[in-house]
């Protein structure tokens, strides 16, 4: 039985990956715990009310904190001023174009480890989520599962990017809200689709708090520009290893059978043996 519940248990954290981001949280280093999983961020679109700058947009209240201290510089060939007209809590809008495809050139003309060195660390969606204005045009990092994977055509534009794949990712300090990313690229053999577990790392530009049509109302979700991701193939699978245990009442079953039959074979090995049953045994006992 015992045997039974490790092997579900290691089968549900790897189907499952917020189960083993939680037990990251939870047992990790402290460094790691300081980030919080993100499970109470309402990332829910709220109509926006009288007065605001922009009629007809949308709005998410938030509880800002204060900014982080992030260099004053940008990445060279960022111009700053294209990305003045960009609204966090909105769809695409037309004059944000030029912004967008802006940053999409500067990344498919960039060298990979120019735009991994402007990088000094790694961000969380916290600090995405609720400070989306100091990170706009500004490089990061992130790492998770990527749930979603497919080719975009993008819209007529004038600096020549003609291609990108729009992924879903999952980051790993809040594993229930998605992070929606644009990449111009993606690794050789990597899957698409709308029911991936793959996990990744990108390093790209933040762009906006997108709006999105989700399942049950209108959320908002960090967004961001990269050239490719870092991802690395699952290995082959050796056809001599077992296979996949399959349902938890199949891992029981087997875990049952097998200590049955371990029971058995310890009790034949173990049991008394009659007198007379070896005369060889009792002629060594007589002596």
């Amino acid at each position: 039985m015992a045997l039974g519940l490790v092997l579900l248990l290691a089968r549900e954290v790897r189907q499952g990956p917020q189960i083993g981001a939680a037990l990251q949280a939870l047992f990790g280093n402290a460094s790691e715990r300081e980030i919080p999983l993100g499970a109470d961020i309402d990332t829910r679109l709220r109509v926006s009310r009288a007065g605001d700058d922009i009629p007809g947009t949308f709005f998410s209240p938030l509880e800002v904190q204060p900014s982080a201290e992030l260099p004053n510089d940008y990445f060279p060939g960022v111009q700053p001023t294209q990305l003045d007209v960009v609204r966090d809590d909105t769809f695409f809008r037309a004059v944000e174009h030029d912004g967008w495809f802006h940053l999409l050139r500067i990344l498919d003309e960039a060298e990979a480890a120019q735009v991994e060195e402007a990088c000094e660390g790694r961000t969380s969606f916290v600090q995405l989520f609720q400070q989306s204005d100091d990170y706009r045009g500004r490089i990061v990092r992130l790492k998770g599962t990527v749930r979603r994977a497919f080719p975009l055509r993008p819209p007529k534009n004038d600096y020549g990017i003609d291609r990108y794949y729009q992924l879903w990712l999952f980051p790993d300090d809040n594993p229930s809200s998605p992070i929606i990313l644009f990449c111009l690229d993606l690794p050789a053999g990597f899957p698409t689709g709308m029911t991936l577990v793959e996990r990744a790392e990108v390093v790209g530009f933040y762009f906006k708090r997108l709006a999105y049509e989700a399942a049950d109302t209108l959320r908002t979700a960090p967004t961001v520009l990269a050239s490719s991701i870092h991802w690395r193939r699952a290995p082959l699978k050796n056809p001599m290893e077992p296979s996949d245990p399959g349902s938890p009442w199949t891992v029981l079953g087997t875990a049952l059978l097998f200590s049955a039959a371990l029971a058995t074979y310890v009790y034949w090995r173990t049991r008394p043996t009659p007198k007379g049953a070896n005369p060889a045994v009792d002629e060594r006992k007589k002596a």
